[in-house]
């Protein structure tokens, strides 16, 4: 039994306004998307869970210390809000967005408050890590990438290579509010985690995502990992994953996609 959902809708693409809120402006319309690029992941995954165990973290606690006035004084830039997009942030590491290549410095505060949390990400296959944050959108958001443009090139060979670590009280697997699509939302892929994990990775070269609806940090919120990933690390990590959690993953190509949504 496949674990994902597939949705169709009517979408007019030659109406499509781009808009990248993160950084804006650097994907301004529909023409300099990589959704028509092809796929070149590591066998053609697309999204799976990834074999990690269960990462308990208390979600009021995050979003008690995302509104903290006292951290943001001893730890100026650890976090960042707005109506729109990511919406909630909570900085792990020093954020170096549009430095791809850079590994940013660990906030003092994650040692004191969540040193569970820094031990399971440094179990990650990553060689350096760019941008790490809880997030928690406030309402829904359209596709879009989230990687800015000149990280692309760096994506591709590591592809898929968005890793994520979710918690929620709020939604079932089967109801996930999260999908990916590379074809302007006509065609959204709901994807699914098992009970065992909540890590997972997704593309985030070609394939677009995004979330049909948002919710308070304390009811839901993420963990994104943006950086270099130990290719060799990588590949054995997704390697035991996708044998794992066969029933998860989402694998073929965007035309068998469409092909088996019935």
């Amino acid at each position: 039994m496949l674990r994902y959902r597939i949705e169709k809708h009517a979408v007019d693409v030659s109406q499509r306004k781009y808009s990248n809120l993160d950084p804006p402006g650097d994907r301004p319309t529909y023409d300099m998307l990589q959704i028509n690029n092809e796929y070149l992941g590591f066998k053609g995954i697309v999204y799976t869970p990834i074999d990690m165990p269960i990462l308990e973290v208390d979600t009021q606690q995050v979003y008690d210390l995302r509104t903290s006035e006292a951290l943001l004084k001893e730890y100026p830039g650890t976090t960042f809000g707005c109506d729109h997009g990511a919406g909630e942030v909570l900085f792990l590491k020093h954020n170096h967005f549009n430095e791809p290549e850079v590994d940013g410095e660990w906030y003092g505060w994650v040692e004191k408050e969540m040193p569970h949390v820094k031990e399971f990400i440094e179990k990650l296959p990553y060689k350096s890590i760019c941008q790490l944050s809880f997030v928690a959108p406030p309402g829904p958001t359209v596709a879009h990438y989230d990687q800015p443009l000149n990280a692309t090139s760096l994506m591709i060979p590591q592809s898929p290579s968005c890793y994520r670590i979710r918690w929620s009280h709020v939604t079932k697997p089967e109801e996930e509010v999260f999908y990916l699509s590379r074809d302007s939302e006509a065609t959204k892929i709901y994807p699914m985690l098992p009970a065992e994990t909540n890590t997972f990775v997704y593309d985030g070269s070609v394939w677009e995502h995004g979330a049909d609806k948002g919710f308070p940090m304390y009811e839901r919120c993420q963990i994104i990992i943006s950086g270099i990933l130990d290719i060799e690390k990588h590949h054995a990590l997704l390697d035991k994953s996708i044998e794992k959690y066969k029933d998860f993953v989402i694998s073929v190509s965007y035309t068998h996609l469409r092909a088996h949504e019935t």
